[in-house]
């Protein structure tokens, strides 16, 4: 069974039965689409209506029913809640809503019954053979009349499997046969074996015609549940089908808004450059007027003042001159503000044009081979208009800060307040070195690292793996890039299992693992660690900063002045599109 969580939480599965009454361990259960920010367990409530209630842990995404929870025919109640530790107990985050499924009856040896089950009916199997053996005793005393109506009880037992009523009269015969034998005791060793042979009998034909009641009424509870569940599907498929309708009418409209859209946005393309072709005329009428210096000198200021503003106009760049253009569509729409991001990798940032306030999203580290070491960027301050705000001590000592490794860094997501672990590091000199010989490239340093945890991002032999080392150039493992003063990765299909090294200035192993101590290697790692940082920093810390268009927005390094290292960011700004537009 495939139970699926739709963005909304509510649950659809891809079937209703859960199982057979007394299986164990025999039908998977998966679900997919549980997982929920801030969550860390997962659960399924089973209820079974009356008063006992089930809990059972799906955080792995899979679970499979034992005989416990398979304990009766009839149609349960479930839900699925995600939870998270507060404190010293888990708290509710979401919960799906209620949905049902069903218990089969058991259809053959296959539904084996748990422990606690099986033990339950050998107790009552037992008690019957107790009562069974206090009748035989009773039936000892029977008399010489008792076994003539031992015959007629036997009788009417034999009949009695075809119903339990006519069980009920075998059973009152053979108490009418009892208070006869209390006045014959003396023949009772002569009918004892046949009371005993008829009493077996008749319970084996009573038990029989229960049984048959037991299974009639659970088919009945089953056809009942899976009529209600029938009529649950249609309702679905209705509200399907009305929903499709409704779509098909919403991207209809939306198809003629586009159409109308296209045609305003043609509209203002041409506006645009009619514009920009006034601006290049009152440029070239300026740059006449300043060859000509009439005698009315001062009108011949203004005017080149004037035209001098229209020539700034046209030098726009055509990205500033398509963000004007959106912004008075915008505007047309009714917009006044809206968000803008900056995802550039700088040392430092201009604030654009109509931004109000700021939001630092995320920043990253950097790390560049800098005069023959590793110098790493990481970020102390943000400065912003000469306000700058430090960057908290506990940030800054998060292990990897600042690091990076090809197109891998680590960084600090401020805006969901976790730090991400994507680069770790490993010394050289700490590995155990080999050296090997081969046709393609000669001799060469190896060493085994399959325990490290290196990422593998591609074919060996073509991709250039996320590596840094501050002593050696990293390419793709194959004979024409693997030369002299060059470090690979090597691995099979899976996983990488080596680093090689080619240096031609070691003759020997021992010689090159002496010369590789402190040499460090930062690479990415298979599986980036998340640290959730919100006890680190304040709520509000680098969030709705007031900024002027115009300001910058500087990441200071931790390495001063002396190398400015562009780090990769992720700001929000908030922009009042009136100051965008303006005047094309």
């Amino acid at each position: 069974m495939v139970i699926r969580l739709d963005e909304n939480y509510n649950a659809m599965t891809s079937t209703a039965l859960l199982g057979y009454v007394g299986e164990t361990n025999a039908r998977p259960v998966s679900v997919e689409g549980m997982e929920i920010d801030g969550a860390d367990r997962y659960v399924l409530t089973i209820d079974y209506g009356d008063g006992t209630v089930y809990e059972v842990d799906i955080t792995g995404g899979t679970w499979t029913p034992t005989a416990d929870i398979l304990r009766s025919a009839q149609t349960i109640s479930c839900q699925i809640a995600a939870k998270k530790m507060s404190g010293d107990e888990y708290v509710l985050v979401k919960k799906s809503r209620i949905f049902r499924l069903r218990i089969g009856a058991a259809i053959g040896d296959t539904a084996i019954p748990s422990p606690d089950v099986a033990v339950d009916a050998l107790d009552r199997i037992d008690a019957i053979g107790r009562q069974a053996h206090a009748d035989m005793q009773t039936a000892v005393t029977a008399a010489e009349t008792a076994t003539t109506a031992a015959e007629n009880a036997k009788k009417s037992a034999t009949a009695a499997g075809l119903s339990a009523d006519t069980a009920t009269q075998a059973a009152e015969r053979a108490e009418t046969a009892q208070a006869s034998a209390e006045t014959s005791a003396t023949q009772a060793d002569t009918a004892r074996q046949g009371a005993e042979t008829a009493r077996q009998q008749a319970v084996t034909a009573q038990n029989a015609a229960k049984i048959s009641a037991a299974q009639a009424s659970t088919a009945a509870q089953q056809t009942e549940a899976d009529k209600t569940i029938t009529a649950g599907y249609a309702k679905t498929a209705k509200t399907c089908a009305d929903s499709t309708a409704a779509d098909r009418q919403a991207v209809q409209d939306m198809a003629t808004q586009v159409t109308a859209d296209k045609a305003t946005v043609a509209d203002h393309a041409t506006q645009v450059a009619t514009d920009r072709k006034a601006a290049e005329t009152a440029a070239q009428t300026a740059q006449a007027v300043a060859d000509s210096l009439p005698d009315d000198y001062v009108t011949a200021v203004g005017k080149i003042a004037e035209n001098t503003a229209e020539i700034g106009r046209v030098k726009l760049t055509d990205k500033e001159l398509t963000r004007r253009v959106n912004a008075l569509y915008s505007i047309g729409n009714g917009i006044t503000h809206q968000f803008e991001t900056d995802s550039e990798t700088a040392y430092q940032k201009t604030v654009p044009t109509g931004a109000k306030l700021m939001s630092v999203k995320s920043v990253g580290g950097h790390s560049e081979v800098i005069d023959g070491e590793i110098v790493s960027a990481g970020v102390i301050e943000v400065a912003v208009g000469d306000t700058a705000y430090p960057i908290p001590e506990a940030i800054k000592a998060l292990p990897g800060y600042g690091w990076s490794a090809g197109t891998a860094r680590n960084y600090v997501d401020y805006e969901n307040k976790r730090y991400v672990q994507c680069v770790g590091s490993v010394d050289l000199g700490t590995l155990t070195w080999m050296k090997t010989s081969s046709q393609s490239v000669g001799d060469y340093f190896y060493a085994p690292v399959s325990a490290i945890g290196f990422k593998r991002l591609g074919a060996f032999g073509i991709t250039v793996h996320n590596i840094l080392c501050s002593k050696y150039i990293t390419v793709a493992r194959n004979p024409n890039a693997f030369v002299d003063k060059t470090i690979v990765l090597d691995g099979d299909s899976t996983a990488v299992s080596q680093i090689q090294v080619k240096d031609t200035a070691y003759t020997d192993a021992t010689a090159f693992k002496q010369a590789m101590q402190g040499v460090i290697l930062y690479y990415e790692l298979e599986t980036p660690i998340v640290t959730d940082i919100s006890s680190l920093i304040p709520d509000d810390f680098l969030r709705n900063i007031e900024v002027e268009a115009g300001g910058s927005v500087t990441f200071q390094n931790s390495n001063g002045d002396s190398y400015r290292i562009p780090v990769p960011s992720e700001e929000e700004y908030i922009v009042k599109l009136s100051e965008v537009g303006g005047s094309v």
